[in-house]
């Protein structure tokens, strides 16, 4: 769930034919060619720069800069085949091409930023074993570790950019976020000031920066962030990053009608990008539950280890702490957050490559062998290899696919948190998720709606699962910690261990909007934090009451 930009496949794109194919004649040089292409690209006319790169390539199917030009095309459009140009201009560049490096490098980024951690490992992996990179390919790689959780990694891959590219955005931003996502808070708060004040308007700095410290009246960017928003040449992204940034520092410095007013205008422009289809995942949720019914309610089984504790719910409803109170238990490896199983499973189901699990995925998953789904999503975390009895998987949207997972895992535990509605909705209102993730979180409307969704998915599984579904209630957790996550121990066949009960001394990076706050103790902080703005939440609070699923003064009904 960390910031990123928003992509999408813009529109078809047919790559280009392979070797041996009918080459269709070329009006004008290679040479005049590409350079319009790089020029189109300067511009932000991708897509007609990826169709200047096919020309070329009818023409010469192995030229190396006609495949950069293509793929640099397809990744900066977002385009769904960007991964699959990659790959075959892996095939057709010789190895000792330069371009042959720079392109595999490209490909570990794309493959960590679609999920596919242990292939973009194993790629990083060989490139680092057989290659003298550059700075800027240490600079890419590191990206690619750091999506894929690897944060050591990242982090020294980083260092190793930034010696040689040290006025460079993109190497000091990626330094900077591997920091934060080890830890190193003062470290990383920094960096990003030192990105900043070289570069104003780089609004992915001062939308990380915000999150890295609780700022005061004395000490905040406030001033700053608002000249950058009045300045000329932003995008929308730009704008929607700044304005979050924004409501984060006032917020933090309580400046409650700045805050608001920038986190309602944040949200309106993160929507309009991506507006969430209610009744695409109505019917998505409707044919779950009809086709996951019945045959999952036995005990968890012994079954062969490693064991998956899947940690579910809504996003800020507690599961990265209580992926942290895990992973201080050594039985336990955390493996972070990863898409492993979605992506195992549309393997599995003939699906296409990339994409997410909807309504039309569904009609495949009759003839799918879910060993085998089991199979290919352990395969997919070889490059962290589970050492441990249990290992956790904490994505907090996996809560659609319980059903799925407990056919492919008999022996699987599932810890739902559960979090009074109202904090719940406002801790993801109030966040801006990367690419293409709980798009349903930027309008009262679709909060509701999805709200809706999640609590009669959830319900489902609770009886269809069994004693292996463990409701664990945040606020809860809160009153009694102890008590609290003695019981979760018990209930997923876990021994009681002492440390599980200081999960903010865990070791180990956090890749989430909630990095900084799973640092510190367990505390109330966070409970009843909407109210701080219940003024403007009254009409989310009216849909959910409408629901059933808060009273007239906005607490849970469960």
């Amino acid at each position: 769930m960390t910031p990123a930009g928003r992509g999408g496949n813009t529109g078809a794109m047919s790559l280009p034919p392979g070797p041996g194919a009918a080459n269709a004649p070329i009006p004008v040089s290679a040479a005049r060619l590409l350079q319009e292409g790089q020029s189109r690209m300067k511009r932000g006319d991708f897509a007609e720069a990826a169709d200047l790169a096919q020309v070329m390539l009818r023409a010469d199917p192995r030229s190396a800069d006609a495949w950069v030009l293509l793929c640099s095309a397809l990744i900066r459009m977002g385009s769904a085949d960007d991964d699959r140009a990659l790959a075959d201009a892996l095939a057709a560049v010789p190895v000792t091409n330069p371009a042959h490096t720079m392109l595999a490098a490209e490909r570990c980024r794309v493959l960590a930023k679609r999920g596919r951690y242990g292939e973009a490992v194993e790629l990083a992996r060989m490139l680092e074993a057989h290659i003298k990179l550059t700075p800027r390919q240490n600079d890419i790689l590191s990206s690619a570790y750091t999506t894929a959780g690897l944060f050591e990694d990242g982090l020294r891959l980083a260092e190793q950019a930034t010696a040689f590219l040290a006025d460079d955005p993109s190497a000091a931003y990626n330094h900077a976020l591997a920091l934060r996502h080890l830890g190193r808070i003062d470290e990383a708060t920094v960096a990003f000031e030192e990105i900043v004040a070289r570069n104003p308007a780089h609004s992915l700095a001062w939308f990380s920066l915000a999150d890295c410290q609780r700022w005061t009246p004395e000490r905040n960017h406030i001033s700053a962030i608002e000249a950058v928003l009045a300045g000329p040449g932003l995008t929308a992204e730009d704008g929607a990053r700044l304005n979050y940034a924004l409501f984060k520092e006032a917020h933090s410095a309580g400046q409650n009608d700045l805050a608001w007013r920038s986190l309602a205008e944040g949200a309106r422009i993160a929507n309009a990008r991506a507006p969430y289809n209610t009744a695409e995942r109505t019917a998505f949720t409707e044919g779950l539950i009809k086709t996951f019914r019945g045959g999952l309610k036995a005990p968890p089984a012994d079954g062969p280890e490693p064991i998956p504790i899947f940690i579910i719910g809504l996003p800020r409803s507690g599961t990265t702490l209580v992926e942290r109170i895990f992973s201080a238990h050594p039985d336990v490896t955390d493996m972070g957050e990863t898409h492993g199983f979605s992506l195992a499973l549309r393997d599995a189901a003939g699906l296409q490559r990339f994409g997410e699990i909807d309504f039309e995925s569904l009609q495949r998953m009759g003839g799918v062998d879910w060993a085998d789904v089991g199979q290919r999503y352990l395969r997919s975390l070889d490059y962290r290899k589970p050492g441990t009895r249990f290992f956790t998987e904490k994505l907090p949207h996996n809560y659609h696919l319980a059903g799925p997972m407990r056919l492919a895992f008999p022996q699987a535990r599932f810890v739902h948190l559960r979090r009074a509605p109202m904090d719940s909705l406002f801790g993801a209102y109030k966040i801006l998720f990367g690419e293409g993730s709980y798009v349903w979180s930027y309008r009262f409307e679709d909060l509701a709606a999805a709200y809706g969704l999640y609590r009669r998915i959830t319900d489902h599984w609770r009886v269809e699962l069994g004693e292996s579904f463990v409701d664990l209630t945040l606020e809860n957790l809160i009153a009694d910690p102890e008590t609290q996550i003695r019981q979760l121990l018990d209930r997923t066949g876990l021994a009681f261990h002492e440390a599980c009960l200081s999960p903010h001394e865990a070791k180990g990076g956090v890749s989430t909007a909630s990095s900084t706050q799973v640092r510190q103790p367990i505390n109330s902080q966070g409970v009843g934090a909407w109210r701080r703005y219940a003024e403007g939440f009254e009409p989310l609070r009216r849909m959910l009451e409408a629901g059933g699923f808060v009273d007239a003064s906005g607490d849970p009904v469960w």
